[in-house]
């Protein structure tokens, strides 16, 4: 994952880059280096992402069809 897919990504699915070092446990300042000076986003965070999305795409759904009172 090149740095513009990884901040399309973000931007695609409402984190903010502090929302994203929160959640996954990077520090901030790292994860705000990624794309400068040629430094690549770290192999894991594509895969990390991924199942993100999945999670919360789950739970959005069960919020419509199971948490109904």
């Amino acid at each position: 994952m090149d740095y513009k897919d990884f901040k399309d990504t973000l931007k695609d699915n409402g984190l903010s880059l502090r929302d994203f070092s929160n959640l996954s446990g990077v520090k901030y300042d790292t994860a705000s280096k990624w794309g400068k000076n040629g430094r690549p986003v770290s192999d894991w965070v594509e895969s990390w992402l991924e199942n993100y999305i999945k999670a919360k795409n789950f739970d959005d759904a069960k919020a419509i069809f199971c948490d109904k009172k």
